[in-house]
């Protein structure tokens, strides 16, 4: 009787709990002045960036890196302005603050990048070729404390500075360039997936290296960081397992 009483009390506790969080929540909103991301028209982006082309590299390279400006700045442009990425809002406050203190002895790169969280459950974060990193709330509501998530912005931070995004599109179109040559085709479809897919780590080990030399270089904790990757590896569970103590209630 006294256990049945005590599952009652819990049950009654939790749906109270889970009441008063409804009633109190208030959707997160961006507010204040719109970020040069978003007034800048995606053809001046694209204008600016295809400058930084080098005249000494093969005209093909120069063909591929100018076709990669032009589809990647269009493509963050419409998730700019989809109306799920987020400006000004505490969450985008909050993981800036986060990266200053990450980049407090390079207020030159900082000054580079932009922050914004997302509005998706996908536990993800990404970065862009011309330093705009986002940052999902599915991540953020999974991870534990905030020296995980300066290890994952230490990682994009430096997927962002090796310039991973145009390296992995430049080494795709050079395979799929490979594959299509000569009469009989050498590379099959297949072949061709497997090559990208191991550049593409290739890349992420060298982000996880770098950024941990970057986290280092903080004053957070190295204790963090196992929960971190355990956060990304079980990220695609929909809920976690967390015991709930019972004593609470003696």
């Amino acid at each position: 009787m006294i256990r049945v009483i005590c599952s009652l009390l819990i049950m009654t506790f939790t749906v109270l709990c889970t009441f008063a969080q409804v009633n109190d929540y208030e959707p997160a909103k961006s507010v204040g002045k719109l970020p040069k991301d978003y007034t800048t028209p995606s053809s001046k982006k694209y204008e600016s960036e295809i400058k930084k082309i080098s005249k000494k590299e093969k005209l093909k390279t120069q063909k591929n890196q100018a076709r990669f400006y032009l589809e990647s700045n269009f493509y963050i442009d419409d998730l700019i302005q989809s109306g799920k990425v987020l400006f000004n809002d505490p969450m985008s406050v909050y993981i800036r603050q986060v990266a200053a203190e990450i980049l407090k002895n390079d207020k030159k790169t900082l000054d580079k990048l932009s922050f914004y969280a997302v509005r998706s459950a996908a536990v993800n974060a990404f970065a862009t070729n011309n330093g705009v990193i986002f940052v999902n709330v599915g991540l953020l509501s999974q991870l534990e404390n905030e020296a995980q998530l300066a290890f994952i912005l230490s990682h994009e931070i430096s997927h962002v500075k090796e310039k991973h995004a145009l390296e992995l599109y430049l080494e795709a179109k050079e395979i799929e360039q490979k594959g299509n040559k000569g009469l009989f085709r050498q590379t099959t479809f297949d072949d061709a997936v497997l090559a990208k897919n191991n550049y593409s780590k290739e890349l992420e080990i060298e982000a996880d290296t770098e950024g941990l030399e970057l986290y280092l270089t903080t004053d957070y904790s190295l204790e963090s960081l196992d929960g971190a990757f355990d956060v990304l590896k079980y990220s695609y569970l929909a809920f976690d397992e967390i015991p709930f103590n019972k004593s609470f209630f003696e």
